[in-house]
Protein backbone atom coordinates (compact mmCIF):
# COMPACT_ATOMS: atom_id res chain seq x y z
CA UNK A 1 0.00 0.00 0.00
CA UNK A 2 1.22 3.15 -1.00
CA UNK A 3 0.53 6.68 1.05
CA UNK A 4 -0.45 9.43 -1.25
CA UNK A 5 -0.95 13.35 -0.08
CA UNK A 6 -3.75 14.64 1.09
CA UNK A 7 -6.45 15.73 -2.33
CA UNK A 8 -7.83 18.91 -2.36
CA UNK A 9 -10.98 17.53 -2.96
CA UNK A 10 -12.61 13.90 -3.20
CA UNK A 11 -11.96 12.23 -6.15
CA UNK A 12 -12.74 8.78 -7.31
CA UNK A 13 -9.79 6.58 -7.82
CA UNK A 14 -8.86 3.71 -9.73
CA UNK A 15 -6.71 1.93 -7.68
CA UNK A 16 -5.12 -0.40 -10.56
CA UNK A 17 -4.08 3.04 -12.51
CA UNK A 18 -2.54 4.14 -9.04
CA UNK A 19 1.00 3.36 -9.96
CA UNK A 20 0.63 4.51 -13.47
CA UNK A 21 2.04 8.11 -15.25
CA UNK A 22 0.19 9.96 -17.35
CA UNK A 23 1.57 12.84 -20.31
CA UNK A 24 -0.92 15.89 -20.36
CA UNK A 25 -0.36 18.32 -22.50
CA UNK A 26 -0.99 22.00 -22.46
CA UNK A 27 -3.68 22.86 -25.53
CA UNK A 28 -2.04 26.47 -25.41
CA UNK A 29 1.66 26.05 -25.66
CA UNK A 30 1.64 22.37 -26.75
CA UNK A 31 4.04 22.00 -23.43
CA UNK A 32 3.86 18.49 -22.12
CA UNK A 33 4.27 16.83 -18.65
CA UNK A 34 4.01 13.35 -16.74
CA UNK A 35 1.60 13.24 -13.79
CA UNK A 36 1.13 10.97 -11.58
CA UNK A 37 -2.49 9.01 -11.93
CA UNK A 38 -3.74 10.94 -9.02
CA UNK A 39 -2.08 14.42 -10.02
CA UNK A 40 -4.13 13.90 -13.36
CA UNK A 41 -6.99 13.07 -11.64
CA UNK A 42 -6.86 16.76 -9.87
CA UNK A 43 -5.67 18.27 -13.34
CA UNK A 44 -8.88 16.75 -15.12
CA UNK A 45 -11.57 17.96 -12.07
CA UNK A 46 -9.84 21.55 -12.87
CA UNK A 47 -10.38 21.26 -16.15
CA UNK A 48 -13.81 19.78 -15.98
CA UNK A 49 -14.82 22.32 -13.17
CA UNK A 50 -13.36 25.32 -15.58
CA UNK A 51 -15.69 24.08 -18.56
CA UNK A 52 -18.71 23.90 -16.30
CA UNK A 53 -18.63 27.22 -13.81
CA UNK A 54 -20.84 30.16 -14.26
CA UNK A 55 -18.43 33.44 -15.67
CA UNK A 56 -20.59 35.21 -14.32
CA UNK A 57 -20.70 33.95 -10.67
CA UNK A 58 -17.44 33.96 -8.83
CA UNK A 59 -19.57 32.02 -5.89
CA UNK A 60 -20.59 29.26 -8.19
CA UNK A 61 -18.67 25.93 -6.30
CA UNK A 62 -17.21 24.89 -9.56
CA UNK A 63 -14.67 28.03 -8.49
CA UNK A 64 -13.95 26.44 -5.49
CA UNK A 65 -12.46 23.37 -7.11
CA UNK A 66 -10.44 25.15 -9.54
CA UNK A 67 -9.12 27.38 -6.71
CA UNK A 68 -8.14 24.03 -4.59
CA UNK A 69 -6.78 22.20 -7.23
CA UNK A 70 -4.76 25.18 -8.17
CA UNK A 71 -3.12 25.52 -5.10
CA UNK A 72 -2.69 22.01 -4.75
CA UNK A 73 -0.81 22.30 -7.80
CA UNK A 74 1.31 25.13 -6.43
CA UNK A 75 2.46 23.23 -3.43
CA UNK A 76 2.99 19.84 -4.82
CA UNK A 77 3.96 20.14 -8.63
CA UNK A 78 5.31 23.80 -8.93
CA UNK A 79 6.64 22.97 -12.23
CA UNK A 80 4.03 21.06 -13.58
CA UNK A 81 1.64 23.70 -12.67
CA UNK A 82 3.56 26.24 -14.33
CA UNK A 83 3.58 24.29 -17.76
CA UNK A 84 -0.29 23.16 -17.63
CA UNK A 85 -2.17 25.88 -15.59
CA UNK A 86 -0.33 28.72 -15.51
Amino acid sequence: RITIMKMPFKLKVDNTLIHSRWTVTNPFSGQSVSLPYYAKRVYDEIKHAEINADDNNGDDPQWDIVRKGITWFQKHFPKEYMILLD
